[in-house]
């Protein structure tokens, strides 16, 4: 408190707020998570701390303002918040933003304080809406779930005890998400059980056939994603050594989960369309997927766009080299499982203890680059890693997010399924900024 000037700061978690009585004029009152501030005044809401640098605000009643300040304390972006939004701030410098949508689920411990306070009409009629909202019983059926997810049978193997859950939206017009349950498998597998709560019937259409993520060797793997278009889950499965893929789309229709096969052929020639965006997977303790879930937090963000941000419009130059944004870092094998989001087609012959060196870029860019075989020509692709483990001076980089150039010249695809699979490699880096 300074003076007349009040301000919580959140250093992680959620925290429920109700001004009952409205701050004069001269008065000021801001929650703040790192360079997001939230003003508040008479009003009633929560915030929720998700990353050092993304916090989110939900209200209930009154009206907020929003902002994202630097550290000299300028506004880069504000916005007005209302009753029934949900305004997600970003801190990234200037590529900072604020977006807001509705919510519809109010988690257990906001609900607690609101039931011991006396709720003027305006708030009543909101959480009347928000109560028939079919989301909100969606999610109440998926607590349920994970509360018990041990009984489900997913296989034949033996559980190892871990289970992990994901909302996804997978169909565009689906009212509600729909829940993924994993449970983690003594032989080196995955097994997926599907629940999608229809609000026209109030049942749970729950196949009893479970999908399966393997990477156990022997020649094969498999993995799960999400088709990139918003329609369904990929289920992609690879011959180790050989670079063969097949990919296949899988629906749930009527009840039942359907299969449709989208693609055979080399690993390195998926076509650019067949895009994929990683699962959100949660450990069953974390519930803040089941406590903000919205339609757009269900989204599938594709790892395969190539769509170009505003900031990238303002990137340097340098020369006829390829400029981009990104994160230079040494990541660990199952990093970089996750961040390539296949399984490894090389698993049993893979040393699971090496490290790679890797930029991972801000936004996929389409990019044309050199083959690995020599008998090959120049061909585009989309990039999301770039392999420098033989790049040199770029140990002081360690951790930093910079702005990068590569020579399309002397950075080449591969020409066998090593990971990053299909991702290239170069020796040639230059640090811009």
């Amino acid at each position: 408190k300074d003076g007349k000037k009040l301000e919580l700061v959140v250093n992680a978690g959620s925290l429920f707020f109700n001004v009952t009585e409205p701050l004069q004029d001269d008065e000021s009152m801001e929650i703040r998570g790192s360079n997001m501030f939230v003003g508040i005044r008479g009003t009633c809401g929560w915030v929720q701390l998700v990353q050092e640098n993304c916090m989110r605000l939900y209200l209930l009643e009154g009206k907020v303002q929003c902002a994202v300040r630097d550290d000299a304390g300028n506004e880069l972006v504000s916005q007005t918040v209302m009753p029934g939004q949900m305004a997600e701030l970003v801190y990234g410098g200037e590529n900072s933003s604020i977006t807001v949508t509705e919510f519809s689920a109010i988690p257990d411990f906001v609900r607690t304080e609101l039931d011991q306070m006396e709720q003027p009409e305006e708030l009543a009629n909101l959480l009347a809406e928000l109560d028939n909202n079919p989301v909100d019983r969606a999610i109440e059926q998926y607590r349920a779930i994970l509360a018990q997810a041990e009984t489900y049978h997913y296989g034949d193997a033996t559980p190892t005890g871990r289970y992990q859950y994901a909302l996804v939206q997978l169909e565009a017009d689906d009212p509600v998400p729909t829940l993924l349950l994993s449970q983690e498998e003594d032989n080196y597998s995955n097994r997926i059980r599907l629940f999608q709560y229809d609000p026209d019937t109030d049942q749970m259409i729950q196949p009893e056939e479970a999908l399966e993520e393997y990477s156990g060797g022997g020649g094969y793997a498999s993995g799960l994603s999400l088709q990139g278009d918003g329609t369904g889950l990929r289920l992609t499965e690879i011959a180790g050594g050989t670079g063969s893929i097949d990919i296949t789309r899988i629906t749930l229709q009527n009840g039942a989960l359907t299969w449709e096969k989208q693609w055979s052929g080399r690993m390195d020639a998926v076509p650019p369309e067949l895009s994929f965006a990683d699962i959100p997977w949660h450990d069953l303790a974390d519930t803040s997927a089941l406590d903000s879930w919205t339609l757009e937090s269900g989204t599938p963000q594709m790892d395969g766009s190539s769509a170009e941000s505003g900031a990238e419009s303002t990137l340097p130059t340098d020369g006829n080299r390829i400029v981009f944004t990104g994160t230079i870092g040494t990541y660990s094998y199952e990093q970089v499982i996750e961040l390539q989001g296949c399984p490894d087609p090389n698993a049993p012959w893979t040393d699971p203890n090496q490290t790679f060196r890797l930029i991972v870029l801000d936004t996929p860019q389409e990019m044309e680059l050199q083959p690995g075989d020599p008998v090959g020509s120049p061909r585009s692709d989309t990039v999301r890693l770039i392999s420098v483990a033989y790049a040199e001076g770029l140990e002081q980089y360690e951790g930093q997010h910079l702005t990068f150039s590569i020579d399309p010249a002397n950075t080449y695809w591969p020409s066998d399924t090593s990971m990053p699979v299909g991702q290239p490699s170069t020796r040639d880096v230059h640090v811009l900024q």
